[in-house]
């Protein structure tokens, strides 16, 4: 009976440990932890477990680091998109009907000649958030930065019968604070 019994402690010893360190694990991910891993070496169902756990914490980071970094150049419904139909069609050329903004800064040749690189680097940047932020703000996405100039997208991916008023409109309202801040 007394060997039953330890046998019986052990192999409960021996289940619940790995759920236990599961369960942490879940709610760590579910508080946003996503660096968190399960150390088991285990040739069963719980190494099993504990294998996939980690696969799946790595790629809600990779998801993340997605949101953040494209994110902030693609309005939330194109990068929703994307994300929730990463083979989908809108990686296929089609024809199309869009509008481009495109924006540049006058005289930004000669301004950063003569201006320190941190200052230079500070407006650029200032520039490009303001540029951003309107562009997102009225429906489209940055394509690319070129320089000091900054191009914009609109009507495509997500289609917008009023593209070119978006467009004009984000152009307007960039215009608008960027006279503003340099008043």
């Amino acid at each position: 009976i007394l060997l039953g019994i330890s046998i019986g402690v052990l192999l409960g010893i021996s289940f619940s440990r790995p759920i236990s360190k599961l369960v942490l694990a879940t709610k760590e991910i579910g508080k946003g932890n996503f660096q968190y891993r399960i150390d088991m070496i285990r040739k069963d169902e719980f190494g099993d477990l504990a294998t996939a756990f980690n696969f799946m914490a790595d790629e809600l980071v990779k998801k993340l680091l997605i949101q953040k970094s494209f994110g902030r150049y693609v309005s939330p419904e194109v990068l929703d998109m994307i994300l929730s139909n990463p083979e989908d069609s809108w990686l296929k050329g089609t024809r199309s009907e869009a509008s481009i903004l495109f924006t540049d800064v006058r005289g930004f040749t000669a301004y950063s000649e003569t201006t320190n690189p941190e200052v230079v680097v500070e407006a650029l940047n200032e520039y490009f958030g303001i540029a951003t932020q309107f562009i997102l703000e009225y429906g489209g996405y940055v394509d690319k930065f070129i320089g000091d100039a900054v191009l914009g997208v609109f009507g495509v991916p997500i289609p917008h019968t009023d593209h070119a008023e978006r467009a004009v409109k984000a152009a307007v309202a960039m215009q608008k604070e960027l006279q503003e801040r340099a008043s």
